[in-house]
């Protein structure tokens, strides 16, 4: 059974996870504003493909993945919202430094496969106190 996974949301995370969606509160919040703006002071609403930015924010904040090491192993779940869309299991995982970046690899077989979970400095630190070498 599992002893513990830890949760990963993509757009709270990752550092260039962050930076996405800032961008995109941002524009969402622009686009919402000149909507409201429009309404009150021409009384027409903005065309709906104009909230594309706004669904696309939705999507995005609830991307995430629970990892950890299970019975065998290592096991990552990808969820959006938790409704899981599928689950992983691997032989071992790997933590190699990109830059500032810290980016976990898992070991299926002989290969190493890449995932999308990556840490900065402060994320490395809590990894390695939750799961020493």
């Amino acid at each position: 059974m599992t002893a513990m996974l830890i949760k990963y949301r993509l757009a709270t995370e990752h550092p260039v996870g962050k930076g996405a969606l800032m961008f995109m509160v941002l524009c969402a919040l622009f686009f919402v504003g000149v909507s409201v703006m429009n309404l009150g002071l021409y009384g027409y609403a903005m065309r709906w493909d104009s909230f594309i930015v706004v669904a696309m924010l939705f999507v995005f904040w609830g991307v995430g993945f629970e990892y950890g090491q299970v019975d065998g192993g290592w096991q990552v779940k990808v969820y959006w919202y938790g409704l899981t869309i599928n689950v992983y299991r691997y032989e071992n995982v790997d933590v190699v430094q990109d830059g500032k970046f810290f980016n976990l690899r898992f070991r299926s077989g002989n290969e190493y496969v890449p995932s999308w979970i990556t840490f900065d400095k402060k994320g490395h630190d809590f990894f390695r106190m939750v799961f020493p070498k």
